[in-house]
């Protein structure tokens, strides 16, 4: 998914390039699921935007704003900082699970401009 460029969303809008180390390319499978999400550095794992993709259209670039939300005040304007966080699940829930494909950022501003880019490139155990 491409962000447009004329999106009318109000708040933070974090831009991330997503694409996997060559070395797990292999372990997606047709049906998997990628999810892209921010979360607060500290406190509830909650994300604060998610989006849910087909991991199978990697590599990508993906739009987090407040539209995203999955609660209404707990969104990215809610936070100064964030991390952001990919993950392959073969199933469509979002918990986290031995063997999932993931990574995540340092914690980063909520009002960051510039396009995040992160390589999913470790294993949950």
């Amino acid at each position: 998914q491409t962000p447009s460029p004329t999106s009318n969303a109000t708040g933070p809008r974090l831009v991330v390039e997503v694409d996997i180390a060559p070395e797990l390319k292999s372990r997606i499978q047709p049906n998997d699921t990628l999810f892209v999400f921010a979360r607060a550095p500290l406190g509830p794992k909650m994300p604060l935007a998610i989006q849910r993709l087909s991991a199978s259209q990697l590599p990508l670039r993906v739009e987090l704003t407040n539209q995203e939300a999955m609660l209404p005040q707990m969104n990215l304007s809610s936070r100064a900082a964030v991390v952001i966080g990919e993950r392959i699940r073969r199933s469509g829930n979002t918990q986290a699970q031995p063997g999932d494909l993931e990574t995540l950022s340092a914690p980063l501003p909520s009002s960051r401009v510039e396009p995040i880019s992160l390589v999913i490139d470790s294993v949950t155990q």
